[in-house]
């Protein structure tokens, strides 16, 4: 996992290693306000980007039997690749 700080510099640099990548979708845990310039510089670059609720992820990660409390289980046990609960 990498980190980049919310400032400037640190979008630029996002952004950059994105284009490098080019992902078929980045998805951002809505923060406030906080997330909305990185999701405005990665939108720029036509790469498709989702905010989502982070209530809304546990919630889909209960209904899954998933009770993981971190981000990175919650990345990593299936939400991250887009997939939806078949009902």
């Amino acid at each position: 996992m990498v980190a980049y700080p919310n400032n400037e510099t640190g979008i630029q640099a996002l952004v950059q290693r994105l284009l490098e990548v080019v992902p078929e979708l980045v998805v951002l845990e809505a923060t406030g306000k906080l997330h909305l310039d990185v999701a405005t510089a990665i939108a720029k670059t036509e790469i498709k980007v989702a905010v989502i609720n982070p209530r809304q992820v546990r919630d889909f990660a209960r209904a899954a039997g998933k009770l993981a409390k971190t981000d990175a289980l919650w990345i990593r046990d299936g939400f991250s690749d887009g997939t939806k609960m078949d009902i």
